[in-house]
């Protein structure tokens, strides 16, 4: 069901990779769901 709001946000799937700490030269893949937000062009850094 669609609900009007007053600003349009959504999730995004995300994945990165950080450096291990045990191990030198290798990473540890992480991924999480982050949330934006649309914002009006008269705001972005154009």
């Amino acid at each position: 069901m669609f609900v009007l709001t007053d600003s349009y946000r959504y999730f995004w799937p995300v994945t990165v990779l950080i450096p291990n700490p045990d191990r030198p030269g290798q990473t540890i893949e992480q991924s999480f769901d982050i949330e934006f937000e649309a914002i009006p062009l008269e705001e972005a850094e154009v």
